[in-house]
């Protein structure tokens, strides 16, 4: 236990020496860009696009065009507006992207995927 205690110790100091605690807001930064659309995506579809509904496909496309959508907004207000909230823009376009994208989609019954055919 005191061996890996002191190899932790070594690999918090290395850390510390390479500076990467100047990384730390950069790295606010890009949370903030990235994952409040994805919050977004999962209430409009919850709530607005499909209430109720059930699995219908391993993965859904539209939401990660809504996704890359609401991530290049919130990088563009990180940039060009940085006075405005960026996980607040990222989060109002993910969302009205995916209902808007959504709603150009006939919805399907919603079924099981025990069940086959």
């Amino acid at each position: 236990m005191r061996v890996f205690a002191v190899m932790l110790a070594v690999i918090g100091i290395a850390i510390a020496a390479a500076n990467v605690w100047a990384l730390f807001i950069p790295w606010l930064s890009l949370l903030g860009i990235l994952v409040p659309p994805i919050g977004a995506i999962m209430i409009a579809d919850l709530y607005f696009v499909r209430p109720g509904a059930r699995i219908e496909a391993d993965w859904r496309g539209i939401a990660f065009i809504a996704w890359a959508v609401g991530s290049l907004v919130a990088y563009g207000v990180e940039t060009f507006a940085p006075q405005f909230s960026t996980a607040l823009s990222a989060f109002v376009a993910a969302g009205v992207c995916y209902f808007a994208l959504s709603a150009g989609k006939a919805s399907t019954p919603a079924r099981s995927l025990t069940a086959k055919g």
